[in-house]
Parts: C-alpha cells; structure tokens; sequence
C-alpha cells in the first residue's frame, strides 16, 4: 500500500479523507501533487475536479479508484473518469443507475465516516437541509408552533464546518429525498449526535440496514416529533456495523486492484 494515497477533490470530502486515510493506514494527500509512475489515488469528490484528474492521468501513469460521491452525471469528463477506473459506490440506488444508464460497472461499495463529537447544547429542535425550498418546514412550524425549526439549502452552506454545526445544533436531522438516501448527510448528522428522520426512498437492504440507527417513515409530515421516546444504538455502532458488512470485500477488491 506504500503507493496508495487518499485524494480530497472538495472540501466537502476533507474529513472523510482523514479518517478513511488512517482506517486504510495510507497517506493523505496534502497541498500540490507531485504524481509518479505507478501512484495509486483512492479518490473522493472527483466529480468536481474530473477534468484535471483525466489530463494527470494522461500526462502521468497514476491509477484512480474512485470513491464516487455524485447521484447526478451530466459532466462528460466525470462519466469519461467513471468509465476508464475502478469505481466504488456509496449507494445501491446510486450504482444500479450507473450500470443502467451508463454501462458503469460498480465494484464494490464504501461508507462516510466521521469524528464524533458531542455539542454542550442544542438549541434548534429541527434542521431541514434541501437541494430547493419545500412546504415541509412550513407545515411542521405550523405543526408544532414553539420548536425551532431550522430549514437550509444545500447551496447556501459555505463549509463542510457550517453543516456540521447545523447538525450538533439540532435535535432532529430530516433527510428529505434529494435524488439519493444521502448517508453521507445521515452518518455526518448522527456523528454529531442527531436524530435522524429520513424519507423512505431506497433499495431494502439499504432501509432494513439503517432502521435500526434511524428512523424511516412514508411521511416524514405525519411523524410525532412531541411524542418520540424511540432510542437508537450510539454512532459506533453504526461504524462496527457497517465495518462488519462492507470492509471486508472492499478491502479485498483494493488489494486486487493494487496488485494488478
């Protein structure tokens, strides 16, 4: 593994980086890259740097393994990364379109980690982050007039420090449907300590999996957020689970990949 490296393509993927770096026991890319023959880049965020990935690659004889992160694939360069390297997929969902769609086979899967922390306080009762606005914080403002309920757009966060934040300052993540299951927003609120409600639009090993850490409901509106008393194992779990049930073949498929 002395050739491999973990590559953050976005801040977004900073933290991730770090930790899958350490859990990996490879380097974690840090400022410009000096690539050489035969380097190994398992890559996060790809999609936002595809078109200088593919010109270092054929400047350079690096391979890629791409984390992919994207749910949307209208960048031709990013579909030209996807169809030319390993690729590895956070989400069924996600890698059943590709194989449709787009003839990009899956590999293997991964899952978001992130440092725990646990807030001193949290003043907000609800956060509600989404890709446009919706009713859905109206009607439960309307629903329960003495919670505050926070509602965002995904495009006016400016950090991946300011998400964090919205989740330790929440009791309750929402996860609306935004085109994926979104885990990485669900494993990043419950690192923070948050609930997380979440729409039930996924494939059933995904929802029988994540039932036992969150709550999946056919109509977030109608859920009784006055009246909630349901308890979930703590974010570690969720990691030695999901450890016990991806990281086995993923790190096999890596291994294969490094050798060959």
């Amino acid at each position: 593994m002395d050739k491999v490296s973990v590559m953050s393509c976005d801040s977004s993927m900073n933290e991730y980086a770090i930790v899958l770096a350490e859990r990996l026991n490879v380097k974690l890319l840090k400022g410009n890259v000096e690539p050489k023959d035969g380097d190994i880049y398992i890559v996060l965020g790809g999609q936002y740097q595809s078109a200088n990935l593919i010109n270092l690659q054929k400047k350079v004889k690096v391979g890629y393994i791409i984390y992919n992160s994207a749910i949307e694939f209208r960048d031709k360069y990013y579909l030209t990364l996807l169809k030319s390297n390993p690729v590895f997929n956070s989400e069924q969902r996600v890698t059943d379109h590709l194989k449709k769609e787009h003839g990009v086979n899956t590999l293997s899967h991964f899952f978001y980690d992130f440092m725990k922390v646990e807030p001193a306080s949290r003043p907000n009762d609800i956060v509600i982050i989404s890709k446009s606005k919706m009713e859905l914080s109206s009607k439960l403002q309307n629903k329960y007039p003495d919670k505050i309920i926070n509602h965002v757009l995904w495009g006016d966060l400016k950090s991946p420090q300011e998400l964090k934040e919205k989740f330790m300052n929440a009791k309750y993540f929402i996860n609306v449907d935004d085109g994926s299951f979104n885990t990485y927003a669900i494993n990043n609120a419950l690192s923070c300590g948050c609930r997380v409600v979440s729409h039930s639009n996924t494939d059933k090993e995904t929802k029988d999996f994540y039932e036992t850490f969150v709550t999946i409901t056919e109509s977030i509106e109608d859920f009784d957020f006055e009246n909630d008393n349901e308890d979930f194992p703590p974010y570690e779990e969720l990691i030695k689970q999901l450890t016990k049930l991806i990281t086995p073949h993923n790190h096999a498929v890596l291994e294969r990949i490094i050798k060959s």
